[in-house]
């Protein structure tokens, strides 16, 4: 799945036009490939007898280095590829930003509509026209 396709699945409405709410973290597991299954082993390292390979940067560490990621699943070195934002992967770190840039984003224009709106309700209300108001015929 690619930025474009997650980026817009944020962005669906329902029948009555408004966005779906949902949680966070269910939508970024669902926009995030999963590449290991919780639990399973990393890949070994051939030339050494205890070593691991990380799986975002591909260095060779000691299991006790290596963490896995809550999201993908992938095996990660905790000195280059952790995100200590989040405690994830920083591949997934980027998901998530990205994920809280839309609603964010979503947040300000929906607020802005709302006070644009509220703004032209009052000047209909007050008879403001080109910034002048209307006299009253007596």
């Amino acid at each position: 799945m690619s930025i474009k396709d997650i980026y817009n699945s944020l962005l669906k409405r329902n029948d009555i036009g408004e966005r779906k709410e949902k949680n966070l973290l269910y939508e970024l597991k669902g926009s995030v490939k999963v590449v290991r299954k919780v639990g399973e082993e990393p890949n070994k390292d051939r030339t050494s007898f205890s070593k691991y390979f990380c799986d975002l940067c591909g260095r060779s560490y000691v299991i006790s280095s290596l963490v896995q990621c809550n999201i993908c699943g992938r095996w990660i070195c905790r000195e280059n590829c952790l995100s200590n934002r989040y405690g994830i992967c920083s591949s997934c770190d980027g998901v998530l930003q990205l994920l809280l840039d839309s609603r964010e984003y979503y947040m300000n224009s929906s607020e802005s509509k709302s006070n644009n709106l509220k703004n032209l309700k009052r000047k209909n209300k007050e008879g403001d026209t080109n910034g002048r108001r209307r006299r009253k015929k007596s």
